[in-house]
């Protein structure tokens, strides 16, 4: 959680300028949100001299009334971590689909002992994979 202070247009009464401000509370837990809470953020942010409390979860960048240009901000770091999640999902959904294209028996074996102890082992193995790869069909 972060408390910030947001700058209000300032206001001339008579002849003192006034600086208005509001309070913002962002990056806030879900437990500091509830209705009830509001009431103790609006009562904090009136003492303090806030003309409003602002209470987010998210992230609020407050930029310099001030500023002429706004700087180009760099990647949000959970864009960078979403982009990196679709790779692996893509790389894993590739290595599964080669997988399951792997046949379910061995070609051409000999119809001797060797090549039908060779055949059990290759459909053990297939169905530990699907076992371990589609639990609802290695099942069945």
């Amino acid at each position: 959680m972060r408390i910030q202070i947001m700058p209000l247009p300032s206001v001339m009464v008579g002849d003192d300028a006034e600086e208005p401000f509001a309070l913002i509370v962002d990056q806030c837990e879900s437990g500091l949100l509830a209705p009830q809470d509001s009431a103790t953020w609006q009562r904090f942010a009136n003492q303090i001299g806030a003309r409003a409390a602002f209470v987010v979860p998210y992230s609020v960048e407050i930029v310099d009334r001030y500023a002429t240009e706004v700087a180009n901000s760099p990647a949000d770091p959970l864009d960078e971590r979403i982009d990196a999640q679709r790779q692996e999902i893509a790389r894993l959904r590739a290595i599964v689909s080669r997988v399951i294209e792997i046949p379910r028996e061995p070609e051409h074996l000999p119809d001797d002992d060797a090549g039908r102890a060779y055949k059990r082992g290759w459909q053990s193995v297939r169905a530990l994979v699907d076992k371990a790869l589609l639990p609802e069909e290695g099942q069945g």
